[in-house]
């Protein structure tokens, strides 16, 4: 065996030394332009707590991190959104973000069931790598009136009762491929159907027959190592009481390469094995290998195998604390192995906290840390049976880059073993080095955007050099004017309003005509609400009662996912109804009709406007327009009254939406294009629920401050506490402007 030993100055003095080689080059140059068209964010949500009642606010900041932890003010906008154990999104919020952070909250409505609800976080750049890479957190909704499902989702939970006897296992190899005559090694975690660790018995066959045993640790982790066969097959056979599953392992192969990482304390020691054909041809010897982590370099080398092995020496210091993904490289630049290593855990900064009282239920809260110490941090003041134990120093530091490992690793002495069941999973080497890199769909996004095409009727031709208006109607009416470019294209940006607005763009031809197309950009328009979610099976398995009721899936003409009742045309007589509002009566549970007034029953203000929002072809209309449609051109007519449903249409839905569609579908309209854009959320300042409810209420909030400012380490707060509190517990989250990560848990006895 060859051993190199690099330190920080041999390794730049090595890097210099082969940047000649044109493979190493080009592997690195690929990564480099990878680096400059994909930045890499991080989202982290600091929330009040993890249980909530009906009538509460989830209070929560949003910090936007870079790939090296520091806070990241490339996008301006953030989404948080609030999803259902029906995994439909109940609420949304567009956030304004300065300085890589933003506020918000969500209101609690009494109509929504108890169960598991999911935070999900994100930007529009992250959705390059989708979802697997956003901020997700699961919270509790408590409601004492409504502990049900609907049948839908009822089912679902069935059909996933079902498979609760499966396994979940995560497996990777030293390489690429299994080699005949080498000594394999296989690492796996193992869960069940809710991603809960399991110990599970793991049996290796060899053509049916077991050779090889063993069991996962408490976390479900195990390896097993054997040395492959030619011509047999292999397989993973694993058993936890009544649950299975079986791994089928790729087919032992003559040739291939394997990549080993041993952690040792300061250094880690990366070993490159190899069985490769006779020749005396040094490409099939030469392997380079690269360590980096999305797409910045950390270290590169390369080696010859004169033997079958050759072993470097890293030290740990040249590497940023978290995860670090090393790549194999043959001859050729072809990825033959990987494996991913942790480096270091993210040190958080620990706040000295002392409190005392100011006055009757008065209290304040001073902090003090570094005098170097500047920072923006989120304080959350409940009672002491909160147990939220998300954290944004481990959060940074493991699930950021790898979503599906479990942060409890973080305390093992022997976390870089446990962690190779796990493979790299925001791109694989093969995007990198295999395919040409595109320019990513999503792009950064500073302000609300409106950016699109302008293009003739036929064959689709741009129009150039001409007049587009985007006019904001609503209460704003604004206008802005520009050009398009020679290839047709327009975009208008600043665009910067609050709660929801209708945006309408108008062009004409060169000559005036409105025989033109207006496209937008569907990746950098708002709305872009990121859509697809995953199945997350703790979410599903949250509730158990039924109740008889079916949801209808919208079609793919309508803005919304989910709409209460959907009525169509065609089952309808047509005789005796003579406007969409008697067809609606006596069909649409309440539905109400009083004089001119137009609304669903339930609680309404006698002083504010209780109409919904009139939609046709997805365009804002007035009731006269709705009472004037012919109702034979009419297709069907969407009831929205959930108002998480509604998210999509801000304050301009919260009475209900009626979506009417016409037989000509949603066509686009020549010379104009006419839509509904959410706008920014406007946080509401905390105000602390009633004594009554308070001191009832086991998780309650006491305070809230999303914006508590740290100046040369020393900030403070004022709150007040309700009689009979005993004991506080004080969560503080959130970064300093030098990048410093900021986490501090500490209880209070309350003095009476």
């Amino acid at each position: 065996m060859k051993l190199k030993i690099l330190f920080p100055l041999s390794v730049i003095v090595l890097i210099g030394f082969i940047l000649a080689d044109p493979v190493l080059t080009h592997i690195q140059n690929r990564y480099k332009k990878f680096s400059s068209l994909y930045h890499i964010q991080k989202v982290y949500v600091h929330t009040d707590k993890n249980v909530y009642k009906t009538g509460e606010h989830i209070w929560f900041k949003f910090y936007l991190f870079n790939d090296m932890h520091r806070p990241d003010t490339v996008s301006k906008i953030g989404y948080v959104e609030l999803i259902g154990p029906d995994m439909n999104i109940v609420d949304v919020r567009l956030l304004r973000l300065k300085y890589g952070m933003g506020i918000g909250d969500f209101l609690i409505k009494d109509s929504l069931p108890s169960g598991l609800y999911l935070i999900r976080a994100y930007t529009n750049l992250m959705k390059n790598f989708g979802e697997k890479f956003f901020f997700k957190k699961i919270i509790t909704i408590k409601n004492p009136k409504i502990n049900y499902l609907p049948e839908n989702v009822y089912l679902d939970i069935k059909s996933l009762n079902h498979k609760r006897r499966k396994l979940n296992v995560k497996y990777s190899l030293t390489g690429n491929n299994i080699i005949s005559g080498r000594e394999n090694k296989i690492y796996f975690n193992v869960s069940d159907y809710l991603g809960n660790a399991v110990k599970a018995s793991v049996n290796l066959l060899e053509n049916g027959k077991i050779i090889k045993s063993t069991t996962t640790d408490t976390l479900g982790y195990g390896q097993l190592n054997f040395v492959a066969k030619e011509n047999k097959r292999y397989k993973l056979l694993l058993q936890s009481g009544k649950a299975k599953a079986r791994i089928i392992l790729p087919r032992p192969e003559k040739y291939g390469y394997q990549l080993d990482l041993k952690d040792q304390g300061q250094f880690f020691l990366t070993t490159v094995k190899g069985i490769l054909p006779a020749s005396d041809d040094k490409q099939f010897k030469t392997i380079y290998l690269l360590a980096e982590r999305n797409g910045k370099i950390f270290f590169t080398t390369f080696g010859i195998l004169n033997r079958d092995s050759i072993s470097f020496k890293l030290n740990k210091n040249i590497f940023p604390a978290g995860i670090v993904h090393f790549i194999l490289f043959n001859g050729k630049g072809n990825p033959v192995a990987d494996q991913i290593a942790f480096t270091k855990a993210i040190t958080p900064i620990n706040l000295d906290l002392n409190l005392k009282k100011t006055g009757k239920n008065l209290y304040e809260l001073t902090v003090n840390g570094d005098t170097m110490l500047y920072a923006s941090v989120s304080v959350s003041i409940t009672s002491t049976l909160v147990r939220d134990h998300n954290n944004i120093a481990d959060y940074l530091t493991l699930k950021a880059d790898l979503p599906q490992a479990k942060t409890c690793v973080l305390k093992s002495p022997d976390i870089n073993e446990k962690i190779k069941a796990y493979s790299w999973q925001r791109y694989s080497p093969q995007f990198i080095w295999g395919k040409s890199l595109d320019t990513p769909k999503y792009k950064v996004q500073k302000s609300l955007v409106v950016k699109g095409k302008v293009t003739k009727l036929i064959l689709d031709l741009p129009v150039k050099g001409t007049l587009v208006k985007l006019t904001v109607l609503n209460s704003y009416n604004d206008q802005y004017k520009t050009y398009t470019d020679q290839h047709g294209n327009f975009i208008f940006t600043g665009l910067n309003y609050p709660d929801t607005i209708m945006a309408l763009v108008e062009a004409r031809a060169l000559n005036g005509s409105k025989n033109v197309l207006v496209y937008i950009d569907k990746y950098d328009t708002i709305p872009t609400l990121f859509t697809p979610v995953k199945q997350h099976r703790k979410l599903r398995l949250s509730q158990q009662a039924p109740v008889q009721y079916q949801e209808w899936k919208g079609s793919s003409g309508t803005l919304h996912s989910n709409v209460d009742q959907v009525i169509y045309m065609k089952d309808i007589p047509l005789s005796g109804n003579e406007t969409v509002f008697d067809i609606m009566k006596g069909r649409v549970p309440g539905f109400y009709q009083m004089g001119d007034q137009i609304f669903f029953r339930g609680p309404h203000s006698i002083t504010q406007n209780i109409e919904p929002l009139y939609l046709v072809d997805n365009v804002p209309v007035d009731k006269s327009t709705v009472e004037s449609l012919n109702i034979y051109d009419i297709d069907r007519i969407e009831i929205i009254k959930n108002q998480g449903y509604t998210a999509i249409y801000g304050s301009r839905g919260a009475n209900g939406v009626i979506a009417i569609y016409t037989k000509q579908g949603h066509n686009i309209i020549r010379g104009q294009w006419q839509e509904i854009q959410p706008g920014y959320y406007t946080p509401k300042k905390f105000v602390a629920q009633p004594d009554s409810l308070l001191i009832t209420n086991q998780f309650a909030t006491y305070f809230w401050d999303a914006q508590m400012i740290i100046q040369k380490g020393k900030g403070s707060i004022k709150f007040r506490l309700p009689d009979g509190v005993k004991a506080i517990k004080v969560n503080i989250q959130g970064t300093g402007m030098s990048g410093q990560i900021i986490n501090t848990v500490k209880k209070f006895d309350i003095q009476k």
